[in-house]
């Protein structure tokens, strides 16, 4: 997947044991409760000492500092387990006299939503940066209030406003946001809204966020119906996986335009089914599919009837068929495909969703 969420440099932090030799049998677990808890308050003092160690009276810009990243970046990788960090973290956010450096900021927004929903002390200072003049503090504020899900209910009336916010990113992390706070009706009409805009990038982005919301984004499927045609092969893809990841909700409609015969929308909607749980629906589908007039379809039926393993079956006869199909790429799916079917049960077992996302 070529397009991401957010960007984050990844370098060498300590892990909680700060140093800790695992290897010495009396020395105690790094891993621990106690030890996790001790790093957590190291970390967050260090962020307070050095968060009062800025240089310069308020309003002066402060050198990059890798140093506080590096500690938002280590609270955030440890989730929940750093929920006593909260206080500094948002510390680092509700300081309007001081500018801070954007990866800075950014990183502690995006800490407090690892955290979770242990982060709703966080809840007014995330929603205050919800009009910082940074793109991506505002997006990861966005991101984080939905991660504390209903504990979050005093920032529905700035996440609505935010619908309106001029980054497309922040938009979609606040629609998200609203759906997970309380199942805001205005969250999916305003992904719907995002996925018909012309950048591809918020295009895709909207359907993933569609995804997360799964079956309760129905009203969504037409549009991700039309997306499987889009110009952009990513925003295709990703359609084509929230739909799968929508489930029986939207066969009604894959099944209209598998009917249209359009090679392009066709290969997506077997892909939305390839991403499904295999059911005796799915697979009949992408069995009449194998007889679709565009070898690309019929190839992407092939194998996705192969991704399901031994619970396609029914497709056998069907395969063996295609084997003997004028278009090379079919004949070999569908050869790929009759062997992961005749796979016995317990290799068949193993391929799991993830697999069923390959080609």
């Amino acid at each position: 997947m070529r397009r991401s969420w957010t960007w984050i440099v990844f370098l060498a932090i300590p892990a909680a044991g700060f140093g800790q030799d695992e290897s010495d049998p009396n020395s105690p677990n790094p891993n621990s409760p106690a030890q996790v808890e001790a790093a957590v308050m190291q970390l967050a003092a260090q962020l307070e000492k050095s968060r009062d160690e800025i240089p310069g009276p308020p309003g002066t810009p402060i050198p990059a500092d890798p140093g506080r990243w590096h500690v938002t970046y280590r609270l955030g990788q440890m989730g929940p387990d750093a929920a006593g960090a909260v206080e500094a973290l948002a510390g680092v956010l509700a300081d309007p006299e001081r500018i801070h450096w954007e990866y800075v900021r950014t990183s502690a927004a995006w800490a407090l939503g690892r955290i979770g929903p242990e982060a709703a002390p966080a809840v007014g200072p995330l929603t205050e940066t919800l009009a910082s003049r940074l793109p991506s503090v505002r997006r990861h504020s966005a991101r984080a209030l939905g991660r504390i899900g209903p504990g979050a209910l005093e920032a529905i009336p700035a996440l609505t406003r935010s619908l309106g916010d001029e980054d497309g990113a922040v938009r979609i992390n606040a629609a998200l946001a609203l759906w997970q706070i309380d199942g805001h009706p205005q969250a999916v009409p305003a992904l719907v809204d995002l996925l018909q805009e012309e950048t591809p990038t918020t295009a895709y982005r909207a359907a993933v966020a569609l995804g997360e919301i799964g079956p309760d984004a129905e009203p969504a499927v037409d549009a991700l119906v039309a997306a499987l045609g889009h110009d952009d092969g990513d925003v295709r893809r990703v359609s084509a996986r929230t739909l799968g990841q929508m489930g029986q909700v939207a066969i009604p409609s894959l099944r209209e335009t598998l009917n249209r015969r359009e090679p392009i929308a066709g290969r997506g909607a077997v892909e939305a089914l390839g991403w499904m749980t295999p059911s005796e629906e799915t697979i009949a589908l992408l069995i009449g599919t194998l007889a679709d007039p565009s070898p690309i379809v019929r190839a992407s039926a092939a194998r996705a009837l192969g991704r399901f393993g031994p619970e396609a079956v029914a497709a056998t006869s069907t395969l063996i068929q295609a084997v003997n199909d004028p278009e090379a790429m079919v004949r070999d799916a569908a050869a790929r495909a009759l062997g992961r079917i005749r796979k016995p049960a317990s290799q068949g077992d193993s391929m799991k969703s993830g697999d069923r996302a390959g080609s």
